[in-house]
C-alpha cells in the first residue's frame, strides 16, 4: 500500500499518511543510511522514506474515540481511503466501510490484504515473503534439480501496488461518470497467481503444468546469466532464433558451431543447453560485463548487466533519462541531507510527476491537516497531551537503545551487504565523502 499511494502521490494526489505513535510504521527502522540510527532514528528508515516521499504525515491513535472521531472527520474530505490491514482490524476500530460511507457516501475504499476479505483464508495475515509460495510462484524459481525458492524479494508487493493503484483511478472515472463510491477488495494473493497463470490454466485443463526451468528459455537457447571478470559480475542474455545463434558463435570465435548437429535448432541447442552454457562462460569470464553485455547488443543479442543497487546509481541511461530524483531531507533527520531515489518509471506528456518533497517525519503535518479540519490548537494540545497524536513514538515503543547497529563488515560477511563504498556520496555527485 505504501507504494501503491506513492504512485498516487507522484501522480499529484494529496496523500496523507496516517500511523499511531504507539504503533508506528515497522519499515522506519531499517536501513539507516550510512549505517547510522541518528538521534531520531524512526525518521531515518530507507525502507519507509523510499515509497513516503510526496505525501503528507500524521499520527492518529484510532483505538482511542477522540482518534476514531478526527479519523472521521478527515475521511469526510477525502475521495479515497487505502487501508492495508487484516480484515478484522478497520472493523474493530469501528471504521469499516459500511461506517465510512455513512460519513462520505461516494467514497472509494481500497483494503489490500494477504487473501481478501471473503473466503477460508481472510483471517491470515501476510507478509510479501510468504506470498510468493502460498501463491504458486516459488515452484517455479530456482534451479530443476533444486528446491523451489523464492525470488529474494517481496515480489507480490510491487505488481499489487500498481494494480491498487490502477483500480484507484478506475474507481474515481467510475465515479466521475456515476456519481458512486466502491470498496475495492485486492487479495495480493490473487495478484500472484496471475503470474503463473499459464501453470494454473495447463492445470485446470488437465496437463502438466510445468516446474522449475533455472535461468533457461522454454522455447529459446541458449538463455542464462553467465560470469563475467570481478567479484560476482554477470551477464544476462537470449538466443532467439539460428541468425542470433549465428551472431553469438562468431562473438565466441566458434563460427563452425551453427553446422554441428548438436547446436542446428533450437530445440537441439536445448538439449544441449550445458555444452553452450559452458563455451559462452568460458568467453564471458575474460570480460567485464559491461563489455560483454555490449559486444552481444551490438551483434543484434538482447544482453544486460546483472547490476547491483550501484550499478544501477551509475547507469548511463537511467542517469540520462534523470531516473533517479534527489530529495532533501528535513534537519530532524541528522546527516540524512539530500539523497537520490527511484523516480517515475514512466514519463507523461504534460504533468511533473516528480518528487517534490522527501518522505515527511512521523506526525509531520499534524498541525496543517488538523487545522484543515477544524481542530484548532488547543483541540491539538489536548490530543497531543492524551497521546492521540504526535510526533515520536510513545515511549517504550521504540527506544533508541534497542536499535542494534551491524558494522559493515559483518554485513559484508553476512552476505547482506556485497561491500562497501565509503565514497559513495563523491561518486554520485553529493559531495565529498563523509559529507552530508
Amino acid at each position: 500500500m505504501p507504494h501503491a499511494t506513492r504512485l498516487l502521490a507522484d501522480l499529484g494526489a494529496d496523500v496523507i499518511k496516517v500511523e499511531s505513535c504507539v504503533r508506528p510504521d515497522v519499515t522506519r527502522v531499517w536501513p539507516f543510511p550510512d549505517n547510522e540510527p541518528g538521534e531520531e532514528f524512526w525518521n531515518r528508515g530507507g525502507i519507509y522514506n523510499e515509497p513516503n516521499r510526496n505525501k503528507r504525515a500524521i499520527t492518529l491513535d484510532l483505538r482511542t474515540p477522540q482518534g476514531v472521531e478526527v479519523f472521521k472527520r478527515l475521511i469526510a474530505t477525502t475521495d479515497v481511503l487505502c487501508e492495508n490491514y487484516t480484515p478484522r482490524v478497520m472493523t474493530q476500530f469501528g471504521l469499516g466501510y459500511d461506517v465510512l460511507v455513512s460519513v462520505k457516501s461516494d467514497l472509494i475504499m481500497l483494503s489490500s490484504t494477504g487473501f481478501g476479505h471473503t473466503g477460508p483464508w481472510t483471517a491470515y495475515t501476510a507478509w510479501g515473503f510468504t506470498l510468493e509460495p502460498t501463491a504458486g510462484i516459488s515452484h517455479y524459481v530456482g534451479r530443476p534439480d533444486g528446491p523451489p525458492l523464492r525470488t529474494g524479494i517481496a515480489y507480490v508487493d510491487m505488481p499489487a501496488a500498481s494494480i491498487g493503484a490502477y483500480g484507484v483511478l478506475a474507481a474515481l472515472r467510475h465515479r466521475r461518470r456515476t456519481g458512486r463510491g466502491q470498496w475495492i477488495d485486492l487479495a495480493q494473493y490473487e495478484v500472484g497467481v496471475g503470474f503463473i497463470a499459464e501453470a494454473v490454466v495447463a492445470a485446470a485443463a488437465g496437463h502438466d503444468p510445468g516446474s522449475r526451468t533455472g535461468n533457461r528459455h522454454r522455447a529459446h537457447a541458449p538463455q542464462g546469466i553467465y560470469p563475467c571478470a570481478g567479484a560476482d559480475r554477470w551477464v544476462a542474455l537470449t538466443v532467439a532464433g539460428d541468425s542470433a545463434f549465428a551472431a553469438l558463435c562468431a562473438l565466441l570465435d566458434r563460427p563452425d558451431l551453427p553446422e554441428d548437429a548438436r547446436f542446428a535448432t533450437e530445440e537441439a541447442r536445448r538439449v544441449h543447453h550445458g555444452e553452450l552454457d559452458a563455451l559462452i562462460g568460458a568467453w564471458s569470464r575474460t570480460l567485464g560485463a559491461e563489455e560483454a553485455a555490449a559486444r552481444l547488443q551490438q551483434a543484434g543479442i538482447p544482453a544486460a548487466v546483472a547490476m547491483s543497487n550501484r550499478d544501477l546509481l551509475t547507469d548511463a541511461h537511467l542517469r540520462e533519462r534523470g531516473f533517479f530524483e534527489l530529495a532533501t531531507h528535513p534537519a530532524q533527520t541528522g546527516d540524512l541531507g539530500t539523497r537520490p531515489y527511484p523516480g517515475m518509471a514512466v514519463r507523461l506528456d504534460g504533468d511533473d510527476c516528480r518528487i517534490r518533497r522527501a518522505a515527511p517525519l512521523l506526525g509531520h503535518d499534524n498541525d496543517e491537516v488538523l487545522a484543515d479540519l477544524g481542530v484548532d490548537a488547543a483541540e491539538r494540545a489536548d490530543l497531543e497531551r492524551d497521546g492521540v497524536i504526535g510526533r515520536r513514538p510513545a515511549a517504550g515503543r521504540m527506544p533508541a537503545a534497542a536499535q542494534r547497529v551491524v558494522d559493515y563488515p559483518q554485513l559484508v560477511e553476512s552476505g547482506l551487504v556485497q561491500e562497501h563504498d565509503p565514497a559513495f556520496k563523491e561518486r554520485l555527485g553529493l559531495g565529498r565523502a563523509g559529507e552530508a
